[in-house]
């Protein structure tokens, strides 16, 4: 498997992820704990992906219920006291 792994320290979405180019699999680790697999990813997107100002942003315009998806594990929502839902 030829495997690309990344981290992404300044995105405030996304934590890391790892492109399997030849499955066209992209895993994402989201920062709320969320991890997904994400198909049909051609090099190309990863490539603009990993190229954009913001991966959050170019996730959610391309990537995010537009791809098929597979979850891995959930993120973990916790209510806060203010009644909003927040993340660990």
């Amino acid at each position: 498997m030829n495997a690309e792994i990344r981290k992404w320290e300044n995105s405030s979405l996304i934590a890391g992820s790892i492109y399997n180019e030849e499955e066209q699999e992209l895993y994402i680790e989201f920062i709320n704990g969320g991890k997904y697999t994400f198909g049909e990813v051609t090099p190309i997107e990863y490539a603009d992906f990993c190229a954009a100002e913001s991966q959050g942003s170019f996730f959610n315009k391309n990537f995010n219920r537009k791809k098929p998806f597979t979850v891995i594990e959930k993120a973990i929502v916790t209510p806060k006291e203010d009644g909003n839902k927040e993340s660990i």
